[in-house]
């Protein structure tokens, strides 16, 4: 599912009363260096705040992951 939607979520999962959004970053092999996060309190991550975060992370993993080199 995670690498369908091209970014994972968690709530309450790895922490209690944490919640965090990660995308990868890509290099020009196609290969994941790095990732693009953020995270913070559970209780500030509504659902529509959560699909905005979503939306935003993995618009700005794609555009880091071009501006190194990568093309899918």
């Amino acid at each position: 599912a995670i690498r369908e939607r091209g970014v994972a979520s968690s709530v309450d999962e790895r922490e209690v009363g944490s919640a965090a959004v990660a995308a990868p970053i890509f290099d020009i092999r196609g290969e994941v260096g790095a990732c693009l996060s953020v995270s913070g309190p559970a209780h500030r991550f509504t659902r529509e705040v959560m699909e905005q975060f979503e939306r935003l992370v993995k618009e700005g993993a794609q555009a880091i992951s071009e501006k190194l080199g990568y093309r899918p």
